[in-house]
C-alpha cells in the first residue's frame, strides 16, 4: 500500500515534496553529502542555491519516492 507523499519543506508550500536536495562539504568525501531536505521542484531550486552558496560544495538533486510517516526518504 503506496503512503501518503511527504509535503514540501518550504513553509506554507503544500505540494509534494518531489526531490531530494543534498550538498557536499568541501574536503569531505561525497558520500558525506548533507541532507537539505525534501521540496517541490521549485523550491528544491531555491534551497539548493541557498545552500551550495552558504557551503560552497557541490550539490545534487535526488527524486524523492513517498515516505511512512516520520521515515527516512526512500530512493527510486
Amino acid at each position: 500500500m503506496r503512503q501518503p507523499a511527504a509535503k514540501c519543506g518550504w513553509p506554507g508550500c503544500h505540494a509534494p515534496a518531489r526531490v531530494e536536495v543534498l550538498v557536499r562539504v568541501p574536503g569531505e568525501p561525497p558520500g558525506l553529502a548533507l541532507r537539505v531536505g525534501g521540496y517541490c521542484v521549485g523550491h528544491a531550486v531555491i534551497v539548493g542555491v541557498q545552500a551550495q552558496a552558504r557551503v560552497g560544495g557541490a550539490l545534487w538533486y535526488a527524486p524523492l519516492s513517498n515516505r511512512v510517516d516520520g521515515g527516512s526518504p526512500g530512493w527510486s
